[in-house]
């Protein structure tokens, strides 16, 4: 027998109730975390709503690491004259 043709270890794939259930419980646990932060900082949850934020947030998903989360001092200091076909 080709010993190349036999896998070493057997592969299982992950059932799909598997990767479902695991999915639903980030998607619990990042909505939890943005309800913390909501709350404990006085913003309305109805604000994640807000397109500024929405857009803020998906550029930040397409950086990804590439860049840190920009700082309070950043934030209050950023340039907001700029006019709306700057801002993402």
């Amino acid at each position: 027998m080709d010993a190349d043709l036999v896998p070493s270890r057997v592969l299982k794939q992950t059932r799909i109730d598997v990767m479902f259930k695991k999915e639903t419980e980030t998607r619990s646990k990042l909505s939890k975390a943005w309800a913390k932060w909501f709350r404990s900082n006085g913003v309305p949850g109805n604000k994640a709503d807000c397109p500024h934020f929405r857009s803020a947030l998906k550029l930040t998903q397409e950086l990804g690491t590439r860049f840190i989360v920009p700082t309070g001092n950043e934030i209050d200091g950023a340039d907001l004259d700029a006019s709306d076909e700057e801002l993402p």
